[in-house]
């Protein structure tokens, strides 16, 4: 298959291309190393040409998204549209995310629960998902915390865990004891070409929950470096966010194969 990946330079664009060619796909990039902006409708024509497209462009960091909404709803909401209208009934993959859901719930999140945005990030992806339901021919893929591989974004909890172990202190809010939903890179972009046979909306993680302070005590052991927390004052959120993978495992038989913490860790730290 004929395979168009937008956003296909970034981190997790990268291990999907490198995925899809392994199984015998013809994946082509498209970024703007690729002088392609999904903003602008005219270079994105040309994925119509496609058998598939997987959706992955758009900024990423939700903390970010406060202080620049306005382009992060180009990007994301503008540039879905663009990818939409450039599409000739194939089927789409499309990278949202868990922040969708916020910090109404707690626990483990299923997703048939009503999403919560907090920030224009996530309040943008949940229109792009909306956007991607009125095509019909789609999956949407609700992905946590992506991690492993070569990942040098400091936006990201792990490249700022490992960039500790140089001796800069890492800034933790609250006690650390915090669980989050940490899956390889890898995982994720098995989930994207298992989702390109199917439709509907999946959570992508790796069903179990890490606290940072697991994290840093994983990245020393792995590193055999000390690393100096400082703990600032904690912020109003939920103690746990756990991906219930069940519907993913059900429909598009995907499993997280390299997503246990000691994993994750290692990969990133090579």
């Amino acid at each position: 298959m004929r395979i168009a990946v937008t956003g296909g330079a970034g981190f997790l664009g990268r291990a999907v291309l490198t995925d899809l060619r392994a199984y015998g796909h013809d994946a082509d990039a498209f970024s703007r190393r690729t002088h392609t902006d999904v903003r602008n409708a005219g270079e994105v024509g040309k994925l119509g040409a496609y058998d598939a497209i997987v959706h992955l462009a758009a900024p990423t960091s939700g903390h970010q998204s406060f202080a620049d909404p306005l382009t992060f709803f180009d990007v994301i909401v503008g540039g879905t549209r663009n990818v939409l209208a450039a599409a000739t009934n194939q089927k789409i993959v499309y990278a949202s995310t868990n922040a969708i859901y916020g910090s109404a719930h707690d626990g483990q999140l299923t997703e048939d629960l009503p999403p919560h945005p907090e920030s224009p990030y996530a309040a943008a992806k949940l229109a792009g998902e909306q956007l991607v339901g009125t095509y019909g021919n789609a999956a949407v893929l609700r992905i946590f915390n992506v991690a492993g591989g070569r990942d040098t974004d400091l936006s990201r909890i792990l490249p700022r865990v490992l960039a500790a172990t140089t001796g800069q202190p890492l800034m933790v809010n609250g006690d650390g004891t915090a669980v989050r939903d940490f899956v390889h890179v890898t995982d994720v972009a098995a989930a994207v070409r298992l989702a390109l046979t199917h439709t509907g909306t999946y959570n992508i993680g790796s069903g179990h929950g890490t606290s940072i302070l697991d994290l840093v005590r994983t990245a020393e052991k792995v590193t055999g470096r000390r690393i100096e927390v400082c703990h600032r004052p904690a912020k109003p959120e939920p103690h746990s966010l756990i991906a219930d993978i069940g519907k993913a495992a059900r429909e598009l038989g995907w499993r997280p194969e390299h997503s246990d913490l000691e994993t994750i860790v290692r990969d990133a730290t090579r």
